[in-house]
């Protein structure tokens, strides 16, 4: 946690809550993101682009790992260290990280008008 806390209820809760919401974000966007890209595979190459889906999210994440691990290493994880370092390194992976959904939707908002002109 980037500020002290006692562990309580009051601590945890947000938390919780905030991983509920990225769980069904996530649960309820991705079946449509995975039939989006079939659909925009050419009909010889979709078995290929839905054999892959997995890859590319395995390794998707294996990404971010790093970076988390590098934002949360440059930011004092290991020095100072301690508790000022592991909170130096929590509030600045979360901030970081954050910025990924707002760079999505100018991302997704580009992708669709691509794809409206091409109709």
């Amino acid at each position: 946690m980037p500020h002290d806390v006692r562990g309580g209820v009051a601590d945890i809760l947000p938390i919780a809550v905030a991983f509920i919401l990225v769980g069904a974000g996530v649960g309820m966007a991705w079946p449509h993101l995975l039939s989006g890209i079939v659909r925009a595979t050419p009909q010889p190459e979709q078995g290929v682009a839905s054999a892959s889906l997995t890859t590319v999210q395995l390794y998707t994440t294996a990404i971010a790992a790093a970076v988390a691990g590098t934002i949360a290493n440059a930011a004092g994880l290991a020095s100072p260290g301690g508790i000022a370092g592991i909170q130096d390194a929590a509030f600045w992976v979360f901030a970081v990280f954050s910025i990924v959904p707002f760079g999505s939707v100018f991302l997704s908002r580009k992708v669709l008008s691509v794809q409206q002109k091409d109709k």
